[in-house]
């Protein structure tokens, strides 16, 4: 018999989302019980495919990521020669110790495909296990989990009126901070580094093209009863895919240093957006942009340094010196 298909839903998660499933797994498994459990439990809960030393090795690897994030699991005994894992609480949850931002960057990192994963079912319970790790950026690089979680009811009014082809009525906060009101037909969401974007029509004229609009940036959803409309058949969320700094017209084109070591991360992050050549002794990365603070974050969470212009610079160097007061 065939297996499950990508037309039956099923998609195959890669490596680093399986590592980052489980990691979450351990961690939100860990938090909700008050008891040890054996190392028979841990392996049939979490490593049904690892037996004997390979358990072993990757367990441990992944207590020192949870660590390392402020999410400690230390043994607490045995029971019958089988080792007793438990969360030590007074160690995991500090009053005032902030994780450095590298440390903090990695864990996001490595679990950012689910968090902007539209199908991904517990999208708010991982925002909350990562509000911890990434605290470091607060202020400072977007999508915080804090906001993905205020957006909960809107993201869930946005998902049924697209689902059921319904209008939404919304209210719109855009990025100079003007407010308006508009009726939309959802075509499609796309996640990218922790927030979430809808591709939507303006109900008041649909011949127009569609357009990307932020979804933290919803105040408020309300669905328009007895409503319909269609998706037209030409159309591709990922063809409306931006990078978080592009949304909304270009205010100039910035020019960014990249790290040999970050050229293969770059290519990846940045959606195919931009020209990437080498110049000299070092690669540069051309792109427009259309959010200057936005690139900044962008820039520090992806490694790479601004040259141009030099608007850029000053904002990047504040908000790298707000990242280190953080640290």
């Amino acid at each position: 018999m065939p297996g499950p298909t990508e037309d039956d839903g099923y998609v195959e998660l890669n490596a680093d989302e399986l590592k980052a499933e489980r990691i979450l797994g351990i961690a939100m498994g860990f938090m909700n019980i008050d008891h040890p459990i054996t190392s028979k439990q841990v392996s049939e809960a979490f490593y049904p495919d690892d037996e004997g030393d390979a358990f072993k090795r990757k367990f441990l690897r992944d207590r020192d990521q949870l660590a390392s994030c402020g999410i400690v699991i230390r043994q607490a005994g045995e029971r019958e020669g089988d080792a007793l894992w438990q969360l030590d609480a007074a160690s995991s949850y500090p009053s005032a110790e902030r994780l450095p931002v590298r440390q903090a960057a990695v864990i996001e990192l490595a679990c950012r495909p689910l968090l902007s994963d539209p199908t991904f079912p517990y999208t708010e319970a991982l925002a909350t296990a990562l509000a911890k790790v990434v605290g470091s950026f607060d202020g400072v690089l977007p999508g915080r989990p804090a906001e993905l979680m205020r957006q909960g009811p809107i993201m869930r009014t946005l998902r049924r009126c697209l689902a059921q082809r319904r209008l939404v009525r919304v209210s719109y906060l855009d990025a100079k901070g003007s407010k308006s009101e508009r009726e939309l037909a959802a075509y499609g969401f796309f996640g990218l580094r922790g927030r979430m974007y809808l591709v939507a029509a303006d109900a008041a004229n649909m011949g127009m093209p569609p357009k990307t609009f932020r979804c933290d940036r919803v105040r408020k959803a309300t669905e328009v009863r007895g409503s319909s409309y269609e998706i037209p058949d030409d159309f591709d969320v990922d063809d409306f895919m931006l990078l978080p700094f592009q949304i909304g017209p270009a205010v100039c084109a910035a020019t960014f240093v990249v790290p040999d070591g970050r050229i293969h991360d770059l290519r990846h992050d940045s959606l195919g957006k931009g020209t990437l050549e080498r110049r000299g002794d070092e690669w540069r990365w051309r792109v427009g942009v259309s959010d200057i603070d936005g690139a900044a974050a962008w820039a520090i969470s992806e490694g790479i340094r601004p040259k141009a212009p030099q608007e850029l610079v000053l904002a990047w160097r504040e908000a790298l010196e707000g990242v280190i007061a953080h640290a």
